[in-house]
């Protein structure tokens, strides 16, 4: 199988759960066979994305500060996407660890997830990241966040 197939059909049925969130609670699905709450696996299932995203784009930064020896400026610049990698974790952590599965915790994970795509579309106009990948990113990004904001609106 060539990797575009392979992170095409990892990035799609990583959506999957993110759509059946959003569209369960208006046919009445609040509970799912053997996990539970369908609000509290979302949320869960939502940080262990955002977490392997933001492994994937510190990842990319360390390797190319240790391959390609850039300059001083740019070493600035990669060491400020490893630390908006970290970011990207903590913030809708702390948010579901004080507030619990709340509007504030959907919110600020769409909100992560904007702002990682816009990271990697720095990554893209590198030539870091192909312009499919990208794509294929902001495609899904997009369906993640219309999902998660569309179960904000279901949380009681």
């Amino acid at each position: 199988m060539q990797q575009k197939q392979i992170y095409t059909g990892l990035m799609v049925i990583g959506c999957i759960p993110f759509i059946i969130a959003a569209i369960g609670p208006y046919y009445g699905v609040s509970e799912l066979p053997i996990f539970g709450n369908l609000q509290t696996v979302i949320a869960y299932y939502g940080l262990a994305i955002v977490s392997f995203m933001a492994g994937i784009q510190w990842g990319i930064s360390l390797i190319i500060k240790i391959k390609e020896q850039p300059d001083h400026t740019s070493k600035m610049c990669l060491n400020r996407m490893m630390l908006a990698s970290k970011a990207f974790v903590i913030i809708p952590w702390f948010t579901v660890c004080t507030m619990g599965v709340s509007v504030t915790y959907y919110f600020s994970l769409a909100v992560v997830f904007v702002l990682m795509v816009l990271t990697d579309y720095r990554l893209m106009s590198r030539q870091i990241l192909s312009p499919h990948y990208y794509q294929l990113r902001l495609v899904t990004t997009a369906i993640v966040v219309i999902s998660l904001v569309s179960l904000a609106f279901t949380v009681v």
